[in-house]
């Protein structure tokens, strides 16, 4: 049976685009938080991302992956200027992949309600469609099934996400079908991590997300969210793999998956002299 490969990078977070800092959807208070933020921390950790960018380009030139998987936030503050240009960007990366390409959104992707709608038309190349679990076919052994897990929230300190009990509800019944039961390896995309510690930027229901998960063994989750990349076990069969960031300081990567005769591999991969290598 023929290798499948898939390519997981996340939270690309473009540097803020020259002359859109008047924008009067600055003014969100949730936003004002965030430029201090971004002015203390985040402008310099993510000022050569499109380097980086750059470099995954030229890792799938040499190294092509069937499938790619984007697990949001691609931007800072949520604004229309910064989605439409984050837009073009992704799309040359999802353009990428041999066979098709699987995203879903961040948080600062969704980061207030206006941008909730902004991003449905700048990505609205991105299929499935942010929201309702969709599943997608990769192989006869491998599905993709997509969880939109992040909201906005008005409280400027709530970072949070959350996935309503109704998508809980189609999620188990995707998992369910007698097909998805019978593949070897079913992804699960979204983008905060089930199985988190920091409860101030975490899934407010991690438990029932949790608790459904443990009834379909061949689930693997794939995640961002949290900056620096990882793995962690759910249980005996089944892991979170968190992307971390591809673009910033010090920690940029991404995981790449094969699966090959119903064995799964993921190896890590760093970003070090202008290209990215396995961190192994």
């Amino acid at each position: 049976m023929a290798l499948l490969s898939v390519v997981h990078f996340s939270d690309i977070h473009l540097p803020f685009p020259e002359g859109t800092g008047g924008e009067w959807g600055m003014l969100h208070p949730k936003r004002a938080l965030a430029a201090v933020n971004y002015a203390l921390r985040r402008a310099r950790r993510y000022a050569d991302g499109m380097e980086k960018i750059r470099a995954l380009h030229a890792y799938l030139d040499a190294h092509p992956a069937d499938f790619l998987f984007y697990t949001g936030d691609s931007v800072n503050y949520g604004l229309e200027s910064e989605l439409l240009r984050a837009s073009r960007v992704v799309r040359g990366l999802l353009a990428r992949a041999r066979v098709r390409a699987v995203a879903v959104p961040g948080n600062h992707d969704l980061y207030t309600p206006r941008a909730v709608r902004d991003y449905a038309r700048a990505f609205s190349f991105c299929e499935p469609a942010a929201g309702r679990p969709e599943a997608v076919e990769l192989s006869e052994q491998a599905a993709a099934v997509t969880l939109s897990s992040a909201v906005p929230h008005l409280a400027f300190w709530d970072s949070t996400g959350s996935v309503p009990a109704e998508e809980l509800d189609r999620l188990a019944a995707l998992l369910d079908r007698e097909q998805m039961r019978r593949k070897a390896v079913v992804f699960l995309l979204l983008h905060y991590p089930p199985k988190d510690a920091h409860d101030l930027h975490a899934l407010r229901n991690p438990t029932a997300l949790l608790d459904l998960l443990a009834a379909h063994p061949n689930v693997q989750v794939c995640h961002g969210h949290r900056h620096r990349r990882g793995v962690e076990a759910l249980s005996a069969t089944q892991k979170q793999y968190g992307a971390g960031s591809l673009t910033g300081e010090g920690r940029a990567g991404f995981w790449r998956y094969e699966l090959d005769g119903g064995v799964l591999s993921a190896t890590p991969y760093r970003y070090a002299s202008a290209a990215f290598y396995p961190d192994t």
